[in-house]
């Protein structure tokens, strides 16, 4: 896939390094103070007896940066790059490493609104053990899915993870139910004290306007 970079510093690759991205040869880079440059190096790396060192000279700092976030795969992009000098396995079907990763933070993300709820529906006075016990078994499988992550199991990963989701959802749908039952018997409270506040003095003023058999009348009287 061809991504757009705006900025970037402009060094050479030494001799034994090796390439592994630069920029296109079709359209030219720069044009400040007369300089175009083509194929310049983006990502090397050199092996130096047991170790391996990368060199990234992608301009973090600068504008550039903004559109390499904009790309769908710039996180599977980044973990590749990790995996590269520490020697580990690169996964090479990027498409499902690609969906899993959006499976993990999809998760990450509900989850967090999840024990939200679970927090405000416990100040409520709901009970919320039933639930808590449900997400600590979906939270299981998430761990498992590491764990296959880690040992490169994908399909078996994204599998997992979709179960995880499905009890997730689960889950917070029952969080929802307990929310609304708390929030219930507030406004059954709220209702009943307005209520009986209105009769209380719907009772008070009757007695004391429609009543007037109790009362002296007042007399009428003329200024003169």
């Amino acid at each position: 896939d061809r991504i757009t970079i705006n900025a970037h510093n402009r060094p050479t690759a030494r001799a034994g390094a090796q390439v592994l991205m630069k920029t296109s040869d079709e359209v030219p880079f720069g044009g400040f103070l007369g300089i175009v440059i083509r194929e310049s190096p983006v990502v090397v790396y050199w092996d130096i007896e047991k170790g391996r060192s990368m060199a990234l000279v992608y301009d973090w700092g600068g504008n550039g940066v903004t559109d390499f976030y904009r790309w769908e795969y710039w996180r599977d992009v980044v973990a590749r790059w990790f995996y590269l000098p520490a020697g580990a396995e690169i996964p090479t079907d990027t498409v499902l490493t690609h969906t899993i990763r959006q499976m993990f933070t999809s998760y990450g993300v509900q989850r967090g609104v999840t024990i939200s709820m679970l927090e405000f529906a416990d100040k409520m006075g709901a009970n919320v053990g039933e639930v808590e016990t449900e997400l600590g078994e979906v939270s299981e499988d998430r761990k498992e899915s590491d764990l296959l992550w880690i040992r490169g199991e994908f399909d078996e990963c994204r599998a997992k993870m979709e179960d995880a989701i499905l009890g997730l959802e689960a889950v917070s749908l029952h969080a929802i139910q307990a929310k609304d039952a708390a929030l219930l018997w507030i406004y059954i409270s709220e209702w009943a004290v307005v209520t009986g506040t209105l009769c209380a003095t719907g009772g008070i003023i009757w007695t004391l306007m429609i009543r007037r058999a109790m009362y002296r009348e007042v007399s009428t009287t003329r200024s003169r």
